[in-house]
């Protein structure tokens, strides 16, 4: 991409971003001082931060994915794509969430088949929502 274009206004470019909950009352304090979210934020930043193999991945930790009865939940969400939540999450899943991060951001529409997901991750799908039908 030329070094002056704007990679959000180019309709090729597509941003694929993965939510993460910080915040859930529900969920476990780690160490007493943050909740499991919010670590869990922090270690998917760290694990991207040496992984340069993902495109077009921005990470964001939120207040909310609506997801407070189970928690912890991420979301992941681009442009003319399936948006994806996973809930019940913990430390366990980063290496599941990260090669999903993987095949959701090369996926031209975010509707992964079963075997695409790993398999950690299958029985934690909560929402798979298709993109809005625009005209």
């Amino acid at each position: 991409m030329p070094k002056n274009k704007n990679p959000l206004k180019d309709k090729e470019y597509v941003r694929n971003i993965l939510y993460t909950c910080k915040s859930c009352p529900k969920s476990e304090s780690v160490d007493n001082t943050k909740k499991q979210g919010s670590v869990i934020f922090e270690k998917i930043n760290e694990i991207l931060a040496k992984n340069t193999r993902i495109k077009n991945l921005e990470t964001r930790g939120v207040y909310c994915l609506n997801g407070c009865l189970n928690p912890c939940n991420i979301s992941f969400r681009a442009r003319n794509k399936y948006t994806m939540r996973f809930s019940k999450l913990t430390l366990e899943n980063l290496d599941d969430i990260i090669s999903f991060a993987r095949a959701y951001s090369s996926s031209s529409d975010g509707n992964l088949k079963d075997h695409q997901i790993p398999a950690g991750l299958q029985s934690k799908i909560s929402v798979r929502t298709p993109p809005p039908l625009i005209k």
